[in-house]
């Protein structure tokens, strides 16, 4: 497999670590590439620990999409999504502990994704939405509906105001049990003018 070029580095951490009296600085980073393989180029989902990368082959390379990346206890934690069947508009939301795969509950819901991420206590927490539908003259219109999960269990976020035109969660933390999470959202009043409210 040939890279060609670094597309869109999504997320960045630096550790600083303590060694033989002087700080040495690792630095952790997610996006992806377009490569070549056999004879098609396509985008392939990365991390780096420096300059050394490691191929993540199920994570769903979006270009547009921001990913977030964790080190924890020297485990590294990266959020996403994953193809399902092969179709690239049907994601399944994942996150990756040191190249393994965990899927995230859907529910009975058709598609999501997950954003970001937060690691505490050994416990996994990530926030993003899944795909669900309300009607709108008698047809069924997709929409997302906000979410996070502990490890693996859902849990929707349903206290946001009515007639949303857009929303979107941009971050996840956790203290003492609680979970926060934030981001922005617009309603069709604000899409006239070109407003975003900020949330968490």
């Amino acid at each position: 497999m040939k890279n060609i070029c670094v597309l869109m580095i999504a997320s960045i951490i630096i550790l600083t670590l303590s060694a033989c009296d002087r700080n040495e600085n690792i630095i952790y980073v997610t996006g992806q590439c377009m490569a070549t393989v056999g004879s098609e180029e396509q985008y392939v989902s990365y991390y780096w620990k420096n300059e050394k990368h490691t191929e993540v082959p199920d994570l769903a390379p979006h270009k547009s999409d921001k990913r977030g990346i964790f080190v924890s206890n020297g485990d590294v934690y990266l959020v996403g999504c994953r193809n399902i069947d092969g179709d690239r508009n049907k994601t399944l939301p994942c996150y990756w502990k040191n190249e393994q795969k965990i899927d995230l509950d859907l529910g009975e819901h058709e598609a999501g994704n997950a954003k970001c991420m937060y690691v505490t206590n050994g416990k996994v927490y990530t926030a993003g939405y899944v795909t669900a539908y309300k009607m709108s003259n008698s047809f069924p219109v997709p929409y997302s509906q906000l979410c996070y999960w502990a490890n693996t269990t859902r849990t929707d976020i349903t206290d946001l105001p009515a007639g949303l035109d857009e929303v979107e969660v941009t971050g996840i933390f956790v203290d003492d049990g609680d979970v926060y999470v934030c981001g922005y959202y617009r309603t069709r009043e604000d899409d006239i003018h070109g407003d975003y409210q900020g949330c968490y």
